[in-house]
């Protein structure tokens, strides 16, 4: 057997479609193409069976996403990313964890399998979870065009989203010990 870390980037972006493992695969650039080219090579591998997990924004204390996304809240400016509509797909690091143990341990499952909390919010929403959890303000919007400015290409990931959900997961009876994103930051933060 095969777990192989794959992306979301593989569905491309979408600020009103819902994607799943049964969702194509959209290479629109440069990340989706480099996720599809992975899942083409762990295709080729001879094993019984094989776990695509396509993976969200992992929350975790320990580096990652979350200290960056947390920062300018930290530092009392935080607030909606370009639009704020963008949709953001996120996992518990504990749930991704255990996630990666149960498919383990299911041999009915392989091919796709999203790796995101069922519950997506959108980066307006994902701001005002974080100033309730953490108490700090979310006020100050931080323009598209500043964003673009300021990284250029890598703005991208930031001002495009995906409402990733978790069909193969759910199905196959996996059970979200964070499944909102009130309780996994609540949970990080006391950590």
């Amino acid at each position: 057997m095969v777990v192989q870390a794959s992306a979301m980037a593989i569905y491309g972006t979408s600020e009103d479609e819902v994607f799943t493992e049964q969702s194509p695969a959209i290479v629109m650039d440069f990340p989706s193409k480099v996720v599809e080219q992975w899942e083409q090579a762990a295709e080729s591998i001879e094993t019984d069976r094989l776990i695509k997990l396509r993976i969200s924004v992992v929350l975790g204390t320990e580096g990652g996403a979350l200290p960056k996304m947390l920062l300018p809240y930290k530092l009392g400016v935080g607030g909606p990313i370009g639009s704020g509509q963008q949709w953001l797909s996120w996992i518990h690091i504990d749930d991704i964890v255990r996630l990666i143990d149960y498919g383990i341990h299911h041999e009915q499952i392989h091919g796709a399998v999203n790796a995101a909390s069922p519950h997506a919010v959108r980066n307006d929403e994902f701001g005002r979870i974080v100033s309730k959890v953490y108490r700090r303000p979310h006020w100050f919007p931080l323009p598209a065009f500043a964003l673009r400015t300021t990284v250029g290409q890598m703005s991208m990931i930031l001002l495009k989203g995906q409402h990733i959900v978790p069909d193969k997961a759910l199905h196959h009876g996996f059970s979200f010990t964070y499944p909102t994103l009130t309780a996994a930051l609540t949970e990080l933060k006391n950590r």
